[in-house]
């Protein structure tokens, strides 16, 4: 059993603990931050998700970091209806818990830039409308409704975070997300890389180093309210192709590009896919490190030393 509230750092009830870039988020707040973890699948340093409706908990929580989501872009197009089934639910039994606690805890939610869908302009600002086309992104964007909805009837802080392309972690071979998790481990193994579309799709990434400091900035700043949504991204996009390029650039090494994936953008995945960051940056004063270049070569230079690479 974990010691809980026992530090006089600020406590975040963390879900989705298990997933590979959850865990990094516990990580990387460690120094700040007492992150209590929730998974699914609770094991000795885990909690199980039904033990999110704990009162004491919720009580004494600082904040709740929602990551937890069953699907990844291309399995949700698999299995459309996995989220309704699996994600929303889960998302009314934390607003019941909310409501029934005096004084609720910020509800962070990792959402998606993608709900935006396709980028006409230099970016997707928050009063933008939503405009998602894959089963993922109406996903993404009916949870966010949810939590509008209970968060205007009960008046808990709710915090949407809309959140670009995040790289700077290694992703499990063959999951079908992660394109430059995938570029640098094809150039490490030289193995062939599967292009899908056309290379030229264009798209905002973010290193997990930044993701982490937006979320911890949004809440030193107290910058939450009963209903908020930030967009998070650097502001660093590149196509596919031009990420190859980097890849081979800071690798040294020349890709092995199979076009034996699907030859056009699919109806799902998006073509242009960029955000504007502005009111984050404005409001809490948060601006992202990591140059997408930059990124791309301090996680070249761990990937030797990195599990599954």
């Amino acid at each position: 059993m974990l010691n809980f509230f026992v530090s006089s750092k600020p406590t975040i009830l963390l879900t989705g603990a298990t997933g590979r870039l959850p865990s990094l988020l516990r990580v990387k707040w460690a120094s700040e931050f007492e992150v209590i973890p929730f998974s699914r699948t609770p094991g000795k340093d885990l909690l199980p998700l039904e033990q999110l409706s704990d009162p004491h908990l919720l009580r004494n929580a600082d904040a709740i970091v929602h990551a937890a989501w069953s699907t990844v872009p291309a399995t949700a197009e698999e299995n459309p209806q996995q989220s309704w089934q699996q994600d929303h639910p889960l998302l009314e039994t934390i607003c019941e818990s909310l409501a029934a606690t005096e004084k609720p805890p910020p509800l962070f939610f990792f959402s998606s830039g993608s709900v935006y869908g396709n980028c006409d302009g230099s970016g997707s600002v928050e009063t933008d409308r939503p405009h998602p086309q894959s089963q993922y992104a109406r996903a993404k964007r009916e949870g966010e409704e949810i939590l509008e909805n209970r968060a205007r009837e009960t008046g808990f802080p709710l915090v949407i975070l809309r959140i670009s392309n995040v790289y700077g972690f290694p992703v499990r071979e063959g999951r079908p997300q992660g394109v430059v998790s995938a570029l640098l481990h094809s150039a490490a193994t030289d193995s062939e890389f599967h292009l899908w579309g056309s290379g030229e799709e264009v798209k905002d990434y973010l290193h997990v180093d930044d993701l982490a400091s937006a979320v911890a900035s949004i809440f030193k700043n107290g910058m939450v309210s009963q209903s908020v949504c930030y967009n998070v991204a650097s502001g660093c996009s590149a196509s596919v192709l031009e990420l190859i390029e980097l890849v081979e650039k800071t690798s040294g090494r020349s890709l092995k590009i199979s076009m034996d994936g699907q030859t056009e953008c699919s109806g799902w995945d998006l073509e242009r896919n960029l955000l504007d960051s502005d009111r984050l940056r404005r409001r809490t004063g948060w601006r992202p490190r990591f140059p997408l270049e930059a990124g791309i070569e301090s996680e070249w230079r761990a990937v030797p030393r990195q599990e599954g690479f």
